[in-house]
């Protein structure tokens, strides 16, 4: 998505005129682009891309120096590739860290599991010592 302080009239003939099918926001208060940083230089737009999350969180601006140039279409698909990898590879360790911290308490359930066995066991021999004591006497 694109976003431009320009007028939604301006920019339907923009998209008409270049064959942009790229959807394009009009805020024309600037609202959205000072939210995202976007600035300018010298009078002008500083154009440039930003990455955000399905979270709405954003993982990556990517901004050239001048003005009139913009990323490649190749440098976007692989700076959204890297994000998709390092997002998944977040989502992995954090699955690995709940399966770690499942395991860790399945475990400590059965040490208490082992643990009131092993006190009843002594309490049936402490019961049976003392059937036995009792019956000698």
């Amino acid at each position: 998505m694109g976003v431009s302080f320009d007028s939604v009239d301006v920019l339907k003939e923009f998209c008409n005129r270049f064959k942009v099918e790229l959807p394009l926001l009009s805020d024309a208060g600037s609202k959205t682009i000072k939210s995202y940083g976007l600035h300018f230089q010298r009078g002008l737009p500083h154009p440039g891309t930003i990455l955000i999350d399905q979270k709405g969180v954003v993982r990556a601006r990517l901004f050239e120096e001048g003005y009139r140039k913009r990323h490649k279409p190749a440098e976007l698909i692989a700076a959204a590739k890297k994000l998709q990898d390092k997002q998944k590879a977040e989502e992995k360790k954090a699955e690995e860290k709940k399966a770690e911290e499942k395991k860790a308490e399945e475990k400590k359930a059965e040490e208490k599991k082992a643990e009131e066995k092993k006190a009843e066991e002594k309490k049936a021999e402490e019961k049976k010592a003392e059937k036995k004591e009792a019956e000698k006497k």
